[in-house]
C-alpha cells in the first residue's frame, strides 16, 4: 500500500499503556506494514496484541476508501435533476416557477445542464 491512514487515538492510548521500548516497536512495525505490508510476529506480547487489534482495523479502512475511489471514477453522487425536463421547462418558464415546480433549490437549478442550455435550440438533439 503506498499510504495507511493511523488513528491519533490509537497512539495515544498506546503510548500510556505501553512502556517506551514496546511503544518504539509497536510504531516501527506498523511503518513496515504501511511500507511493505510485512508483518512478522515480535514475540512480544504487549506489541503483538495491539498490531492484531490495529490492523484489521487500517485494513477496513484501506478498503473502504479504495471502494469510495472507484465510485468516483463511476461519476460519484448521481444526478438529482432530469436535465431534459429542466431544459423543457425552461422554454416557458423562468427558474424560480422550475425551482418550486421541481421542488429543489435555485442553486441547483442553475448548475444544471439543462439549465445552462436553455437557450439552445439543439440540446436534445
Amino acid at each position: 500500500m503506498d499510504k495507511m491512514v493511523i488513528m491519533k487515538s490509537w497512539l495515544e492510548e498506546a503510548e500510556v499503556a505501553m512502556d517506551p521500548q514496546d511503544f518504539n516497536e509497536l510504531c516501527g512495525q506498523l511503518v513496515r506494514y504501511a511500507l511493505f505490508e510485512d508483518l512478522e510476529k515480535t514475540g512480544n506480547p504487549t506489541v503483538d496484541v495491539a498490531i492484531s487489534l490495529i490492523i484489521p482495523q487500517i485494513d477496513k479502512m484501506e478498503e473502504n476508501y479504495n471502494k469510495r475511489v472507484e465510485q468516483g471514477k463511476k461519476g460519484g453522487r448521481p444526478l438529482t435533476v432530469n436535465n431534459v425536463q429542466i431544459w423543457k421547462l425552461a422554454q416557458e418558464k423562468n427558474g424560480t416557477e422550475i425551482a418550486e415546480e421541481l421542488k429543489i433549490p435555485k442553486s441547483t437549478l442553475y448548475s444544471s445542464e439543462g439549465w445552462k442550455q436553455r437557450k439552445n435550440p439543439n440540446y436534445l438533439e
